[in-house]
């Protein structure tokens, strides 16, 4: 009898591997963990982004996932909105050693499914915490991933996708989409232009190639494109709020490995791509 087990168990073994291998089953299902974090840490994160536009053919709606939401927002397009004056802007003391922006922190996969749009969806994710930063508002998984949906069909329409938006594109959805007047796409950039930002109360949205940051939550070798937060710094690091990870919130980056990281969106080679950074704000005309 337990010799009939043992070659049942093998047999059910082999069938998996075989089916794995013919795509019949998605690997990733396998675990509870799902397409982002790494599996060692039963975790959630992206392995890369895609490298072409499948786009949907019908517009995403929350009636597709499997959980019912609640609390939603409602999100238009702003369409030039003028926000003036916000407390959570301002000189947070350009010489201060240690500057830590309260930004609001969601992980691109607000309920960990890290299916399509979720794993296509970093750039949405530091847009809407940064909006929520000069909001004053907070931030909870049901409006992040309204949030998320909304902005996904947004880019669908304005574009004609959402997926590997360069640092221009995802400028281009602050102000068309919530309205702000003043959004600089900054390139060749330096550590010290991020941490001036930063002093000033600006969070500052990065591009990177993903798989040169080694953030131990990803599932290796990471997301060939990823964009994350930096809210802060300390004297030898960057603080984050990096949505491809639920551990995201305040993650800390070496100056060396976020800045060497950071690259815009190129198909062809990243890592040649040149170096950017986006803020939103500087001055009274957000």
């Amino acid at each position: 009898m337990k010799n009939k087990v043992i070659i049942i168990l093998v047999f059910a073994g082999i069938v998996l591997l075989a089916a794995t291998f013919l795509g019949l089953v998605d690997s990733r299902d396998i675990y509870d963990d799902s397409y982002f974090e790494s599996e060692a840490d039963k975790s959630t994160e992206k392995t890369g982004v895609s490298m072409e536009n499948e786009n949907f053919s019908d517009d995403i709606n929350e009636e597709n996932f499997d959980y019912v939401l609640s609390n939603e927002v409602e999100t238009g397009y702003a369409g030039g909105a003028d926000y003036l004056e916000n407390d959570n802007a301002g000189n947070y003391g350009q010489n201060s050693q240690s500057i830590n922006l309260p930004v609001p922190f969601t992980s691109q996969a607000p309920f960990e499914n890290w299916k399509e749009p979720y794993k296509e969806a970093c750039e949405e994710a530091v847009i809407i915490m940064v909006n929520y930063f000069y909001q004053g508002k907070e931030l909870d998984k049901f409006v992040a991933n309204s949030e998320i949906i909304s902005l996904v069909n947004f880019e669908k329409d304005y574009f004609g996708f959402y997926e590997d938006s360069t640092a221009e594109e995802t400028a281009q959805v602050a102000r068309e989409y919530y309205g702000y007047n003043n959004v600089r796409v900054i390139y060749n950039i330096t550590i010290e232009d991020i941490k001036r930002e930063v002093a000033l109360g600006h969070p500052v949205i990065v591009p990177t190639a993903g798989r040169l940051l080694g953030n131990i939550y990803f599932r290796q070798p990471g997301p060939y494109y990823h964009m994350l937060v930096v809210k802060g710094y300390t004297e030898t690091e960057f603080i984050t709020n990096d949505p491809g990870t639920k551990r995201g919130h305040d993650f800390h980056y070496s100056y060396e490995v976020l800045y060497n990281a950071i690259h815009d969106f190129d198909p062809l080679n990243i890592y040649q791509a040149r170096k950017a950074m986006i803020v939103i704000g500087g001055g009274l005309n957000l």
